[in-house]
């Protein structure tokens, strides 16, 4: 059994459920990167425009887009974990989003809905366009997948 799977199996048995399991593992990763709690409420899942994984579990949610210093403010931007697999991952984004430009970059896939340039910096050069990044990644010793996207609000799409 990977380690994962008897991570998740030993959470499981403790009491907690699989629901419960992957929240406390979307609260550590969150509290790891240092976002605000006010960004880790549930119910800001709701706000997100593109499809999200139903299985899914919300890391954060910078509904008013991520500051950088030098490259201004992005879009809404939203992260989640999800216990299926990557492959499974993939294949709910291609279905949901089949107007969106797919490509490879490092260990991610990314889904954009707007073409981009060969040689962008992801995600730096694509603060202003909406995309989904899909990509393998452990938290607390237990694999997961991670799903981050920029997204338009509503009144701004």
């Amino acid at each position: 059994m990977k380690l994962s799977h008897w991570l998740l199996f030993i959470l499981f048995f403790s009491g907690l459920s699989f629901a419960q399991s992957l929240d406390i593992l979307a609260q550590s990763l969150a509290r790891q990167m240092g976002v605000p709690e006010k960004y880790r409420q549930t119910e800001l899942s709701a706000h997100v425009t593109l499809p999200v994984l139903p299985e899914s579990t919300l890391v954060f949610n910078r509904y008013n887009g991520i500051a950088f210093d030098d490259y201004g403010t992005s879009l809404p931007f939203a992260m989640f974990i999800s216990p299926v697999t990557e492959t499974a991952t993939v294949n709910f984004y291609q279905q949901r989003l089949p107007h969106f430009h797919k490509t490879m970059r490092n260990n991610a896939v990314i889904y954009f809905a707007e073409q981009t340039g060969p040689v962008d910096n992801h995600p730096v050069d694509n603060l202003d366009k909406v995309w989904v990044e899909i990509q393998p990644y452990t938290i607390d010793g237990v694999a997961v997948t991670l799903v981050k996207m920029n997204y338009r609000l509503p009144e701004t799409q």
